[in-house]
């Protein structure tokens, strides 16, 4: 007589186990991810798959001018492309002659049709000017997510 432990396991053991491998990120070559990460110690605060066309804002309170001021990128295979900077001062840190268009609209300027790629976005994060980062319109940083005045940062990762 043969006892349970005898017997292969059946094909739909082997195809559950192969589909919670993939579902908890178990196998290799997923795909690209977006990692916001700590510069030096690489701890991985999020760490999603990359979506070619989504939106990563990253927005802050500018210390001097005490104003908002938002920085948006498009994710492009493995580089995040600036697309539009808007802020509602322009004053210490804003560019005097860039690419792209620059116009007012109530009382906000926007800059857009930048087109500047980048391998990663880096800040020195603060809770002083509540940095947060946003993906396609959903905030996955708040202020406290992140160490006060660790050295952060944004970038596609490939497989």
């Amino acid at each position: 007589m043969r006892s349970s432990t005898d017997h292969p396991p059946r094909l739909g053991t082997l195809a559950l186990a192969a589909l919670l491998a993939l579902a908890s990120g178990g196998c290799s070559g997923s795909g690209p991810e977006l990692q916001i990460r700590d510069q030096r110690s690489d701890r991985v605060y999020v760490a999603r798959p990359a979506v070619d066309g989504e939106r990563v804002t990253l927005a802050w309170n500018h210390s001097i001018e005490l104003t908002p001021w938002t920085e948006t990128y498009e994710v492009r295979g493995e580089d995040l492309v600036l697309v539009e900077v808007t802020m509602e001062s322009y004053g210490a840190g804003a560019p005097a002659d860039t690419e792209g268009t620059t116009t007012v609209r109530d009382g906000v300027i926007h800059i857009t049709g930048l087109e500047r790629p980048l391998d990663a976005v880096r800040w020195v994060h603060s809770h002083d000017t509540e940095h947060t980062v946003s993906i396609d319109g959903a905030t996955v940083v708040e202020p406290a997510d992140i160490p006060h005045r660790s050295f952060a940062e944004i970038a596609v990762n490939g497989d």
